[in-house]
């Protein structure tokens, strides 16, 4: 019995589907993910090939089972894949980019616009055959309404109502909680540490407080509120470059990616950075709707695959 192995390399996190040659999910892998421009490609293509082959292996594969490595590519040249076919060399191996993988993801391979929120964040045009993006620029340049930049606005929140220039909040409590350490100069020192822009960790813990944002932000905390509406009036300014700039319609439909507008939900409530662009969108493109219902990940790399191959639902 053959396999397909689907992934997303993201900076948080790598996530591996594995398939039957039919399309069937079988099961699903997760570990930590790599960040080229922190860590460099041959760090990520280590990071990525160890999880696709502990994923083929969680589900009684060899890696001469498997058939298919399909998946985003984390450098601009899609073809760049020769890694992983020294790696898989009886497997058809297909790349994708990762605004095609998340188009395909929020918006079934139709056109219009993705909005997407991870470690980092751009928005997408995809106009049925190929995507115009704007954003991705990475912590140096600022990567707006992203997850490390959310967090990261949180803890400089928090540190501001620690010293006194800026607004009491919630944040200053639950990252205090975060760190086991009391509201005082161990904390400043400690957020300082685990904080450190110019090391891989920085990002990672930025990361680890935007849920913290979303939780005070639940409970009505302005300065919360504040940072993800500012994140989702960024975004929305990314989607007016896109349509000054690159002539990208004002009508059509829009959808989200990315880990962020999956976060900070509880019974089934809208993702307040959701409903923040939902907002913003209605007010600056009224023509734009929203579309509701993403595909899993392991199904938008697939697809991606099926299309790019011209296979249709198999691969057999």
């Amino acid at each position: 019995m053959k396999c397909v192995l689907t992934f997303d390399l993201g900076g948080s996190k790598v996530y591996v589907g594995v398939l039957s040659t039919r399309g069937e999910l079988l099961g699903e892998y997760r570990s930590s993910g790599a960040n080229p421009v922190v860590q460099g490609e041959s760090r990520c293509r280590k990071v990525l090939l160890r999880a696709l082959k502990k994923a083929a292996e969680s589900c009684g594969f060899t890696l001469g089972d498997v058939a298919v490595v399909t998946g985003n590519a984390f450098q601009a040249d899609v073809s760049d894949d020769a890694f992983l076919r020294q790696a898989f060399p009886d497997a058809d191996v297909y790349l994708t980019s990762e605004p095609m993988l998340n188009a395909m993801l929020s918006l079934h391979g139709s056109a219009g616009y993705t909005f997407h929120s991870g470690t980092g964040s751009y928005v997408s045009y995809f106009d049925g055959n190929e995507c115009t993006n704007y954003g991705g620029f990475g912590r140096t340049y600022g990567d707006v309404g992203s997850g490390c930049e959310i967090g990261r606005l949180g803890v400089l929140a928090a540190l501001h109502a620690l010293d006194g220039s800026g607004e009491q909040t919630q944040l200053l409590g639950l990252l205090s909680q975060k760190c086991g350490v009391a509201e005082g100069e161990q904390f400043f020192d400690r957020v300082l540490k685990l904080a450190e822009p110019g090391i891989l960790r920085g990002a990672k813990y930025f990361c680890t407080v935007t849920p913290l944002v979303f939780e005070a932000a639940r409970g009505g905390d302005a300065v919360a509120c504040t940072i993800l509406r500012d994140s989702a009036r960024a975004l929305a300014d990314y989607c007016r470059v896109l349509m000054t700039k690159r002539a990208c319609p004002e009508e059509g439909i829009f959808g989200v990616s990315g880990g962020v507008f999956a976060a900070g939900t509880q019974g089934g409530e809208e993702n307040l950075l959701l409903h923040y662009l939902k907002e913003e969108l209605a007010q600056r493109f009224p023509k734009l709707s929203c579309r509701h219902d993403p595909l899993p990940l392991w199904q938008a790399c697939y697809a991606c695959y099926c299309r790019g191959r011209g296979v249709g639902n198999a691969v057999e």
